[in-house]
Parts: C-alpha cells; sequence; structure tokens
C-alpha cells in the first residue's frame, strides 16, 4: 500500500500525496470554477468550510475508507485531485475528480489512471464504481474506453462499474494515446 502513505510520489509524470489541509484554498478554487462546478456537487466558497471537511475526511483515511489524492505537474504545481471512498472488501468508488483547465493535456486521465490503480493494485479491490452526471457527455466518453457496466441511473447520474481487466485494458489505450508507457 505505499502509494496510500503521505510522501510524494511520481507516476507517469505526475506528483501525488494525500489531501492535506493547507490544500483547502486549491480545492475550493478549482471546485468552484463555473465551467468545471456544473457536474460537481456544491461546494461553499468559504475555505473554512473545506478546512474541517478535510479533517473529517482524515479520520477516514485512518480508517482506510477514503483517500483523496491532489495531483501535482513538473513545478511542483497544484492542478487536479481525485478521491478514492466506500472503500469495502471488494470494492472501491472513485470521485472528486476535477483537474484545472490549465493543467497539461492528459494529466486528468493520468489522475484518474492512477486512483484507479491505488484501487486495483495497492488496496487489492477487485471491483470499481463511479458514476457521471447524465450530462457530462465529455467524461461519459471517456468511460466508454473502459467498457464498464452500467449498474444503474437515477435522475442525475449513470452509475457504473469495472473490473481490473477491462480497467487494465482501457488504461492500455489511453496510455498509448499520451504517449506514456505502462509504470508498475
Amino acid at each position: 500500500m505505499s502509494r496510500v502513505l503521505k510522501n510524494l510520489k511520481k507516476k507517469y509524470g505526475l506528483f501525488y500525496r494525500l489531501v492535506e489541509k493547507e490544500d483547502a484554498e486549491f480545492i475550493v478554487e478549482l471546485r468552484t470554477i463555473d465551467k468545471l462546478a456544473r457536474f460537481l456537487h456544491p461546494t461553499s466558497k468559504d475555505v473554512s468550510h473545506e478546512i474541517e471537511w478535510i479533517e473529517k475526511y482524515k479520520d477516514r483515511e485512518k480508517a482506510g475508507t477514503d483517500y483523496y489524492y491532489i495531483f501535482k505537474n513538473e513545478k511542483k504545481e497544484k492542478i487536479g485531485v481525485s478521491r478514492l471512498y466506500d472503500i469495502h472488501e471488494e470494492d472501491f468508488t472513485v470521485g472528486s475528480w476535477i483537474f484545472s483547465p490549465s493543467a497539461t493535456f492528459g494529466f486528468s486521465i493520468l489522475g484518474d489512471i492512477i486512483a484507479r490503480e491505488i484501487g486495483f493494485s495497492d488496496l487489492g479491490k477487485q471491483k470499481c464504481l463511479f458514476d457521471v452526471r447524465k450530462g457530462n457527455i465529455n467524461v461519459i466518453n471517456y468511460h466508454k474506453r473502459y467498457n464498464p457496466t452500467k449498474i444503474g441511473e437515477d435522475e442525475l447520474n449513470y452509475y457504473y462499474e469495472i473490473n481490473q481487466e477491462t480497467f487494465d485494458k482501457g488504461k492500455r489505450i489511453y496510455l498509448h494515446l499520451l504517449n506514456k508507457k505502462e509504470e508498475g
């Protein structure tokens, strides 16, 4: 479970580590960009609320049920986040996936790949669950390369699952398109 630790790691040209309270301002800025926020749960612009949320999250991190990652570019500038949550014996949910519009093309995809690799490889889970807002066509199209199984829907979202085999096939397609080699 080496990637679950606090230390800054690097993979596919991205640095990543677990979120800390000092990341609250960046997260609020990112989650309140109008273009990005329309497909997210509403977020308060009050940074103190995000700090409180992170403090509560840290308890879930300690319990092993939630891991929230911040991603940085080569200059060590914060560019995005992703989260593994609702972690159970056989599955995990990936979400809270959002990257800055200024991030290098493909970094959001690589961040998502890293998060899912953590769930499958480091945590040893068999299924990855995720939801996508119905109007978020770009993200729906992105996920199609993983050949997910649709397991439900409601007024706002489609709900999907993938296993490691389908993830690995989709991951190879994206790594090839982004000119990246698989890393262990």
